[in-house]
């Protein structure tokens, strides 16, 4: 008897792959080859080992690198991008002595929705301005003493409060 073999050829479409597409700019690619029609579920069909890089957080898919389009699945209908969506998990608080002299204290990392009790916040240890008396530290160069806990959702630069006999030291004059 004899046969006959017919080819049958399915269109094979490329998935593309961002995995860490960092604000800070590093990342890494894969792609994958899938038929058309074929019905994707990313978080089934597409794994990896680390799905929470610290300081990200993976948020989810997205065709376009944003937060406010995220998709799970969909049908391969033609060559593909997809990006894995992060978004900052640890925020760091660095200290400025705001012209004073010494020590800079440590930076100080914090968990995305977590308060920083102001109490915590380092005191004058080891840095001075002249007569001017350490009165704590503000989220501006000239702004108010911090006085109650507060939750960072970036990162944050703290600035030293000087005073003088009560009255604030103006940083605008100093450069």
């Amino acid at each position: 008897k004899d046969y006959m073999y017919y080819a049958i050829w399915n269109d094979i479409y490329t998935l593309t792959v961002y995995w860490y597409n960092f604000p800070d700019g590093r990342y890494n690619r894969s792609t994958y080859s899938y038929e058309k029609g074929y019905n994707l579920n990313l978080n089934k069909d597409i794994t990896w080992n680390d799905n929470d890089i610290p300081p990200y957080l993976f948020v989810g898919w997205s065709f376009d690198n944003t937060p406010t389009n995220l998709v799970e699945k969909f049908v391969v209908e033609s060559d593909t991008t997809i990006y894995c969506v992060w978004e900052q998990n640890i925020f760091h608080i660095t200290f400025d002595l705001n012209g004073a002299n010494g020590t800079t204290p440590s930076e100080i990392k914090i968990k995305k929705g977590d308060y920083v009790n102001y109490n915590s916040l380092p005191t004058n240890n080891g840095f001075s301005y002249g007569v001017y008396t350490f009165e704590g530290w503000s989220e501006t160069k000239n702004g108010k003493v911090i006085t109650s806990d507060f939750k960072p959702e970036k990162d944050v630069v703290l600035y030293a409060v000087w005073s003088h006999n009560g009255q604030v030291k103006d940083k605008t004059d100093d450069n």
